[in-house]
Formats: structure tokens, C-alpha cells, sequence
């Protein structure tokens, strides 16, 4: 009942439950995660695991855009601002970092 009621208030936004972040005393499989690759993922809110994928992709596309299209061409500029701003978009609906302050950077 107790549970209900605090899903409620979240809905309503009158009440704000903590994100839940990865914990290095979980699982054994969560613990190896964390060991092998945690570099990658453990600034970031559980659920945002693959941000720092996406944030690769992203450096990898301006990347190439830089080397493969024409200087100075409108497209590659035009190109440019979408890509950077679906991503400030996507950034700012996910939130995805377990810092609030880091989301706001």
C-alpha cells in the first residue's frame, strides 16, 4: 500500500524518488560489469547504460562528416546543427547522468 501511494505522488510530481544507481555489491555479473568495462557506464543512470555508446557514434559521425563532405558546403554545416541539435534534445529528455549537476553542463 505504502508503495502505491509514493507511485502515486511520483506520478503527481509531488514526491521525487532517488535514480537508482549501479552498485558494485549487487550481483556477480553486475560486479564483473562494472570491473570490466564500469569506465564506460557507471556515471550514467542505470537505465542510460548505452549513452556512452550513443555518445561515440556521435563523435564518430562528426568524424567523418568533417573528412568526407566538402568545405565550407552549406549541407555540412546544415548537417551539422540537426545532429547537434536532436542531440541536446535527446540529452535533455533523458537526463542521463547519475549527477544531476552533470546534466546540466
Amino acid at each position: 500500500a505504502i508503495i502505491k501511494h509514493i507511485e502515486k505522488l511520483e506520478e503527481i510530481g509531488t514526491i521525487k524518488v532517488d535514480t537508482v544507481a549501479w552498485d558494485k555489491f549487487g550481483s556477480e555479473e553486475e560486479k564483473r560489469a562494472i570491473n570490466r568495462a564500469g569506465f564506460l557506464f557507471v556515471n550514467y543512470e542505470v537505465q542510460y547504460w548505452w549513452y556512452e555508446i550513443y555518445e561515440t557514434i556521435k563523435k564518430l559521425y562528426f568524424t567523418c562528416m568533417v573528412t568526407l563532405l566538402q568545405d565550407g558546403s552549406s549541407f555540412r554545416q546544415m548537417a551539422a546543427f540537426l545532429v547537434n541539435f536532436a542531440a541536446l534534445i535527446i540529452h535533455l529528455t533523458c537526463r542521463p547522468f547519475v549527477n544531476g549537476k552533470l546534466d546540466n553542463m
